[in-house]
């Protein structure tokens, strides 16, 4: 009796302490992957006008990206100037990487380039220009990166205009001081009929 009253207590801490840090890491992780798919939705409704007017949609790549990372903030309570976490975010800083892809340059001029790279590290953003050779053009996704026709286990294909992100963060747990690692990526194109 004398150890069932010493071992309980300690038997239903460890239960409760588990249960909430599964269920925190699980919320967290949920989302993760809801608000990366938000924002890659609303990058790619970024439609240039004469694009759409002309009935072949191409994704204006500077307003892709200004609202990917303008939701991503929004949906993670994140500062959307360095993606700082607010008071009460459970995300800290995180890296990400977004391609904006369009079949062609045809509408290069009014901001829809062939394809646009942006890398957000370390509280850095860079941003390079993308030369796939045809279309359809596959990419490989990793826990970090996005890169064209490289070797990899999770790819995907686009031929039709689209965005591909990659989220990279580490959540902080609901019980404890240790963070989590995680990665959540997205594929996203336009469906449209072509004329």
């Amino acid at each position: 009796m004398i150890l069932l009253i010493i071992f309980l207590p300690l038997l239903i801490f460890a239960t409760v302490y588990s249960v909430t840090t599964t269920q925190s890491v699980t919320t967290y992780d949920v989302d993760v992957q809801k608000a990366v798919e938000i924002a890659a939705r609303a990058a790619a409704q970024q439609v240039t006008e004469d694009s759409q007017a002309n009935g072949t949609p191409r994704i204006h790549t500077a307003n892709a990206h200004a609202i990917f990372r303008q939701e991503l903030a929004r949906n993670l309570g994140l500062n959307e100037t360095d993606l700082t976490p607010l008071n009460g975010s459970a995300i800290k800083q995180p890296d990400y990487t977004v391609i904006i892809y369009n079949v062609d340059d045809t509408f290069s001029t009014s901001g829809a380039e062939l394809a646009r790279k942006y890398v957000f590290s370390g509280g850095s953003l860079t941003s390079s220009a993308l030369n796939p050779a045809g279309n359809p053009t596959s990419f490989v996704v990793t826990d970090t990166d996005i890169n064209i026709d490289s070797s990899g286990t999770i790819k995907t294909t686009l031929d039709k205009p689209g965005v591909i992100a990659v989220v990279n963060a580490d959540l902080n747990r609901a019980v404890g001081t240790d963070q989590v690692n995680i990665s959540r990526w997205i594929a996203v194109r336009l469906h449209y009929i072509t004329p």
